[in-house]
């Protein structure tokens, strides 16, 4: 199809001094991986995000993307507009518990390699709970009744899925 291009990406920004922070950390790097599936700049995508703090610290998010072409609507604009938006899946050090959303928008043209980009996160740090953990299995008293729970707890959960069905060509087709 012309005009049909699937791209595999990374963009790395590097803040300067004015950066903008997050939980009062400065934002030192923002890294994006992902791939688009356009045709004529239209088309969806997929990014991963990486945004590494001051500290060392670093927030995760997926994202996904639409784009559009600006020529369409205006014959003298050049590149395309995208508009991005999905979770904040975790975080290191201060942020393991983030969670929220991740938005950005931006104009780029990937004939020039420009991108111009403004990015929106809205967050919480949803409470966490340590537990001791040790490498040693659990030990309990011989003696210990059945309903008795020693540490370490382990839960272990799986998700149902549909049975598999493999049905094969009747006779004398293939």
């Amino acid at each position: 199809m012309p005009g049909h291009e699937v791209r595999i990406f990374a963009i790395n920004r590097t803040l300067g001094a004015d950066a903008p922070s997050i939980g009062g950390i400065k934002v030192k790097e923002m890294g994006s991986v992902g791939y688009s599936d356009y045709t004529d700049l239209n088309g969806p995508g997929t990014s991963y995000q990486v945004i590494t703090l001051a500290n060392g610290d670093k927030i995760y998010a997926r994202s996904n993307i639409v784009s559009h072409n600006l020529g369409w609507t205006d014959a003298s604009k050049k590149g395309a507009e995208n508009r991005v938006s999905g979770p904040i899946t975790g975080g290191t050090g201060k942020f393991v518990g983030i969670r929220g959303t991740m938005r950005n928008a931006s104009h780029f043209d990937p004939k020039t390699g420009a991108n111009d980009s403004r990015f929106d996160l809205e967050y919480w740090i949803e409470a966490q709970h340590y537990y001791e953990r040790s490498t040693s299995p659990a030990a309990a008293p011989v003696r210990a009744p059945r309903s008795q729970v020693t540490t370490p707890f382990t839960t272990v959960n799986s998700m149902p899925c549909e049975r598999i069905t493999m049905r094969f060509a009747p006779p004398g087709r293939s």
